[in-house]
């Protein structure tokens, strides 16, 4: 069963942080993603081109954790600066977005 504390702390690469991590993130009842560890049922809250790569980011992450598990390879996680660039640098491009979307054409 994995929950938002088990995404955070098996962070295996960049688009599980930005599409994935970061839409768990803030008050479960507001989420994108949510997830029923009971269930096993996920409801996205999104338009759908961003649900889909939700969803797929989400199947690629469970594809693999199940098969390092069923090989018995060794699972290697991103370290926390890793993580921490990927954070700052979505953040810093989001920022940069909304910087531009404010700014008014010159005539």
């Amino acid at each position: 069963q994995a929950d938002r504390t088990f995404f955070e702390k098996v962070a295996l690469y960049p688009d599980q942080l930005v599409y994935l991590n970061s839409s768990m993130a803030g008050e479960a009842a507001t989420a994108k993603v949510q997830m029923n560890p009971k269930t096993g049922e996920v409801l996205y809250r999104a338009g759908e081109s961003e649900a889909m790569a939700m969803e797929e980011t989400l199947l690629g992450y469970v594809w693999v954790i199940e098969n390092l598990e069923t090989l018995g390879l060794t699972r290697r996680t991103m370290t926390e600066t890793d993580v921490d660039f990927i954070r700052n640098w979505e953040s810093e491009a989001y920022r940069r977005k909304l910087v531009q979307a404010q700014q008014k054409p010159v005539t």
